[in-house]
């Protein structure tokens, strides 16, 4: 499944109603936004994986339009990062957007960047967790202001390799 055009983002029903008639390729359900409506504070790591997942599929009833999830730094660990990803495939998820902070994330002020090796492990969790679906990962690359452009070309000859 090839995501083009324009994408919107949302954190609830209504939001994805109006996104659905300006015809976007796809819908983020933005883990951030989803925080500020449910508890007020501009932060998604505040929020748990049953939480969002939960929120997540009561927004997949809404539409038919593919719906991004926010898998933020995998919840954890490798092994958290693939238990995320199959709980957010089970809830309806097209694209699964995964970042390279450390966990827990944070928009607003980002985590640093997770070590090379652990983050490539959730990426390789992530990958087997989505072998039997059409299930997408978008990478976010957070950690790019403090490891450069140089860093971003290491972590990508690591993962064609």
């Amino acid at each position: 499944m090839e995501l083009s055009g324009e994408i919107a983002v949302a954190a609830n029903a209504v939001e994805i109603r109006q996104a659905v008639q300006q015809n976007v390729a796809a819908i983020f359900i933005s883990g951030r936004l989803l925080a500020n409506r449910l508890i007020g504070q501009d932060d998604e790591g505040l929020l748990s994986l049953s939480e969002y997942a939960h929120f997540f599929r009561n927004m997949c009833l809404t539409t038919n339009v593919p719906l991004i999830a926010d898998g933020q730094a995998g919840f954890g660990n490798p092994l958290n990062t693939y238990e995320t990803a199959q709980e957010l495939i089970r809830s309806g998820a097209n694209y699964l957007v995964l970042n390279d902070q450390k966990y827990p994330s944070h928009s607003q002020i980002p985590n640093s960047p997770e070590d090379l090796v652990e983050f490539l492990g959730k990426i390789k969790a992530c990958q087997d967790s989505l072998q039997a679906t059409d299930c997408q990962i978008i990478l976010k690359f957070d950690g790019i202001a403090i490891y450069g452009l140089n860093g971003l070309k290491n972590v990508l000859n690591w993962l064609r390799n």
